[in-house]
């Protein structure tokens, strides 16, 4: 899969991940004990509200580990094209840990 974000976009993208994994594991765990869950809207805010309080190390790690950036920081080639990996690195825009 080929996305094209800008680097404004991965805190939105890194959490429309966790909201859908959350959501994924909740369905799967509690669905059988009858158990209600939360709204999409109410994941969603939560994710906000962790993802702000995340300091750019935690969030580093996060898009690291979730194949978003490469362990430089930029674009991950598995997941973008090769013409928007190549344009991050040739404008330095690396996404830094600090």
């Amino acid at each position: 899969m080929l996305l094209s974000l800008s680097k404004f976009d991965l805190t939105s993208y890194a959490i429309f991940i966790q909201v859908i994994s959350y959501r994924d594991f909740l369905l799967n765990f509690h669905n059988e004990r009858g158990i209600e869950l939360m709204d999409i809207k109410e994941i969603t805010e939560n994710m906000t509200q962790t993802m702000e309080k995340m300091t750019q190390k935690e969030k580093f790690d996060l898009f690291l580990s979730a194949k978003i950036i490469d362990k430089d920081g930029y674009y991950h080639p598995d997941f973008f094209s090769e013409s928007t990996v190549k344009a991050d690195r040739e404008a330095k825009t690396a996404f830094r840990k600090q």
